[in-house]
């Protein structure tokens, strides 16, 4: 990765990166670093996309540049990466004469702006470069809004599934194992009929803020049914899901008071060894999950029955 201007030397400030992918001229890249919001100081040089999931950038770049002519099926690879990787990135694409096909793609593919063999006037070029950035963060908030269930403020199933196909591919490239834990919380309809939909959503409510402060950031969590939630853990094994499991208990039953409400929770391990996708741990995992709420069930029955004699 070849650095082309080095960060800038006597200052506390977080320095800023330009991401340049393929072969850009360097006029427009030094037009761009020039012309950013703040002035660029780092210059990162990629091949193509398997580079940019790499994520070697040392920090997340402020803006990137696409060269057209890596030919489309890159060149879409390549936005896609950018922004499954860097959603708050605003992308540029660079084109050497112009074409309304390709235009059209980049757009589409999630560039923010086309850049033409012209190099606009300074003062364009920083008002284009900043709608850019706007049009990004614009729509980072609504990809983010997408993928968050409202409810608990975690992932929706939606969320969850994207953000796990990125865990899975670092995960076989380090790799690492996987934990994957599935949740159930029981008790909501009794709760729900008792005192109504209101102590049934804050009961809801509460997992997630349990979920937040138990697990580590590079896990996931998502709600990916009514009272169902699911977990990845990062380099975890097997048994490390009882130890998960006995925390977010212990921290759940503590923000709630309702004693018809507990926990029922099945895991599985996902190795690299089992392909590109977490379903085989994920059907392992529902099924612990069942069988577990089925005991508890169980022993709420014979519960029943025996203060009823």
């Amino acid at each position: 990765m070849d650095d082309l201007t080095g960060a800038s030397a006597g200052t506390d400030e977080a320095p800023t990166r330009l991401l340049v992918i393929g072969s850009v001229p360097p006029t427009l890249v030094s037009a761009v670093a020039a012309s950013w919001i703040t002035p660029i100081s780092t210059i990162e040089q990629r091949d193509g996309v398997e580079a940019i999931r790499v994520r070697e950038c040392a920090g997340l770049p402020d803006a990137a540049i696409l060269a057209a002519a890596l030919g489309p099926h890159e060149r879409t690879a390549c936005l896609g990466a950018l922004v499954e990787y860097y959603p708050a990135t605003p992308a540029l694409v660079w084109i050497d004469q112009p074409n309304a096909a390709i235009e059209r793609d980049a757009l589409i593919g999630g560039a923010q702006d086309i850049l033409g063999p012209d190099i606009p006037a300074p003062q364009e070029l920083r008002t284009r470069l900043l709608r850019a950035a706007y049009r990004q963060q614009a729509q980072a908030r609504i990809r983010e809004l997408a993928d968050t269930d409202s409810l608990t403020g975690l992932l929706n199933r939606r969320g969850l599934i994207r953000q796990s196909v990125r865990l899975v591919q670092l995960a076989r490239r380090q790799e690492c194992p996987l934990l994957v834990m599935r949740f159930d919380v029981r008790g909501l309809k009794l709760l729900n009929d008792r005192s109504g939909h209101p102590a049934g959503d804050l009961a809801l409510q509460a997992f997630g803020d349990t979920v937040r402060v138990t697990l580590r950031s590079s896990d996931l969590a998502g709600r990916t049914g009514g009272d169902e939630f699911t977990i990845v853990a990062w380099n975890a094994g097997p048994d490390a899901g009882q130890r998960i499991f006995d925390r977010v208990a212990q921290e759940y039953h503590e923000r709630t008071a309702p004693e018809c409400i507990g926990l029922s929770a099945g895991w599985a391990c996902w190795t690299p060894s089992m392909g590109s996708d977490l379903d085989t741990a994920l059907e392992q995992a529902d099924r612990r999950m069942c069988e577990a709420k089925a005991r508890s069930k169980a022993d709420v029955n014979r519960e029943e029955e025996t203060s009823g004699r």
